[in-house]
Formats: structure tokens, C-alpha cells, sequence
């Protein structure tokens, strides 16, 4: 007689959530890669010239809502893992409300904090131990804009994340990213 006749076992599935650029993604897979399910929710952007911008609350609330759609498969999950677009800045106070919108990205409005970097530090792998670029979309020369052009922005940020990182801190309360 089999040991547990009669008795189902919880499924322990695994849900990939992806912050992208046009949309977030929900993946649910069986522990050994199995498809379970796929959502997704469309992200609006704002697009004016070099800035290009996207409101941070978007990523949580399509989270929220991609959870709510699959409360079935939510319920069976054992582990998140999170992705997403990058390099994005997105700024938070202490309490993780946004101070400023997010510098996706395709945000290429820092072209002169990159060129001043750039001369500056010149090969970065020395400095910051990557080949990032000094680029104006990259997060240094978009940091450097906004302490230029918004320090009112940079007095009220607690973390600088990535939109995967902001979606984690309002899923676990801790503001953890890569070096990225």
C-alpha cells in the first residue's frame, strides 16, 4: 500500500518576476523548469527628448495585480526570483516612496556628466571594476545629473535601487541591489 494513498502534495512552484521595460512579467515554473503559467502587464513611459521616465509605483502595482490574477499559483510558490531592466535609477526615501520618477534606461538626458566623467576617471574598470561605459544613460552619469540638476531629489533619497530592487524591497522591506 503506498505510503501516502489518497493524500495530495502541495505543488512548490517558482515564480521569475521581470521588471521590463514595456511590461512586467510573471513566470511560474515547477522546481526542475516545467512551465506552469506566463502573465504580463503593460508599463506606460514618458518620453520627451533625451529624458525618458517611468513612475516606479507602476512596477509594484503590476506586480500587485499579476499576483492577483494568479492567487491560485501564488498560493503554491516557494520562491521569487526578480529580474529586470537596467541600468535604471530609481530613487527612494527610508519608508521606500519614490523622490523621483525613473531615469530608465533609454534616458540619455546626463550626455554632459558623462563626457565630465569620462575625463575625469577615464577607463572606469579602475574605478568602479567594470567596462562600463561613462555613458549618459549609465547610473553614474545619471546620478550626476540629478545632484546637478535636482539635489532636492538627492537630499531626500535614503537608496538608489534598480526597478527589480524597488519591487524587492516592497515585497521584503529591505533595500538590497547588485553592484550594477
Amino acid at each position: 500500500m503506498p505510503r501516502f494513498d489518497g493524500a495530495k502534495l502541495a505543488r512548490q512552484l517558482v515564480l521569475g518576476i521581470d521588471i521590463g521595460t514595456s511590461s512586467v512579467k510573471a513566470l511560474f515554473l515547477e522546481p526542475f523548469g516545467d512551465f506552469v503559467a506566463r502573465d504580463e502587464m503593460k508599463l506606460p513611459l514618458t518620453r520627451d527628448g533625451n529624458r525618458v521616465e517611468q513612475d516606479p509605483w507602476d512596477y509594484v502595482n503590476a506586480v500587485r495585480s499579476l499576483l492577483q490574477r494568479n492567487l491560485n499559483l501564488v498560493e503554491q510558490t516557494v520562491a521569487i526570483g526578480l529580474s529586470g531592466q537596467t541600468p535604471t535609477v530609481v530613487c527612494i526615501d527610508e519608508k521606500g516612496n519614490p523622490t523621483s520618477p525613473a531615469l530608465i534606461w533609454q534616458d540619455n538626458r546626463a550626455e554632459k556628466e558623462a563626457a565630465d566623467l569620462r575625463e575625469r576617471f577615464g577607463n572606469p574598470v579602475s574605478v568602479i571594476g567594470t567596462s562600463l561605459p561613462w555613458s549618459p544613460s549609465a547610473c553614474p552619469a545619471k546620478l550626476l545629473w540629478l545632484s546637478q540638476n535636482n539635489p532636492n531629489v538627492v537630499s531626500k533619497s535614503r537608496w538608489v535601487l534598480q526597478p527589480k530592487d524597488f519591487v524587492g524591497f516592497h515585497l521584503t522591506g529591505t533595500a538590497v541591489s547588485d553592484p550594477w
